[in-house]
């Protein structure tokens, strides 16, 4: 557990180096007040992270093609955005809570569309001289849609392979799910989502693994003893046995000189 932060670290640095953006997706933690009477304005502050200053915010009714509400930015930072909606006139129902936080990669290229969605975050009721409204059922599937940035990843859905980003998911039961994006080379990206009849965004930017340098192998060299020095036999005749040799050639000459 305690190499996490290091690798993280490590993940951070090198993307630094790279000269590659370190941004994330925007997320939404909390809206507050989450309820306003459907009789005028109500200023509202969002939480979160992953903002900026192009960050755009709106409602909207699930499984329902009315307008979105969108809201006027007061003042915003990375983490916190205050707006304020009009809500008169606007259906008594829950609605969908967005961010919208565009940005740009190091290679100029822009991209419009990096969501994140607070499902069923905000309810509006019925103010004071309204119209009571009735709302169409929450249909039984929804629709999921996910790029990444490289595309071409592969997407899975509970561990179901789905296809290849970009790629609209429809037809996609109520429920918890899980988002899996995974391409050769980048860390794998995942996303828990909840489906409740409605359309979901989804821009999963991928991170590669860092470098690692690897030693070379070395292979220690064996070295060869050289055999001990064999010892050599004699080949040639004591010095005391060649002297007895020559005194009995000399004593038998002697005697055939006599005779």
């Amino acid at each position: 557990m305690k190499r996490f932060p290091l690798f993280v670290c490590m993940v951070l640095l090198l993307l630094v180096v790279a000269g590659i953006p370190v941004t994330a997706s925007p997320t939404i933690s909390s809206i507050s007040p989450a309820t306003a009477p459907n009789n005028g304005d109500v200023t509202v502050t969002i939480t979160g992270t992953g903002f900026n200053s192009d960050s755009t915010v709106w409602l909207n009714k699930p499984y329902s093609t009315d307008a979105a509400i969108y809201g006027t930015i007061l003042s915003r930072s990375e983490t916190s955005i205050t707006c304020r909606f009009s809500l008169k006139g606007q259906t008594p129902t829950e609605y969908n809570v967005w961010v919208n936080s565009p940005f740009t990669d190091k290679f100029g290229n822009t991209f419009p569309q990096d969501v994140a969605l607070l499902t069923l975050g905000f309810r509006v009721s019925e103010g004071t001289g309204t119209t009571v409204m009735t709302t169409t059922p929450i249909p039984a599937n929804g629709t999921l849609s996910v790029s990444s940035i490289p595309s071409g990843a592969t997407i899975y859905l509970d561990n179901e392979y789905k296809g290849r980003t970009p790629l609209v998911m429809t037809n996609v039961g109520n429920g918890n799910y899980v988002i899996l994006v995974r391409f050769t080379g980048y860390q794998d990206w995942r996303q828990n989502v909840v489906v409740n009849g409605d359309s979901q965004s989804y821009s999963a930017r991928l991170v590669t693994y860092p470098a690692t340098n690897t030693p070379p192998l070395t292979v220690p060299t064996q070295t060869t003893a050289s055999p001990p020095p064999v010892a050599t036999a004699r080949t040639t005749a004591p010095l005391g046995i060649e002297l007895g040799i020559i005194a009995t050639i000399g004593a038998a000459l002697l005697l055939l000189k006599r005779e």
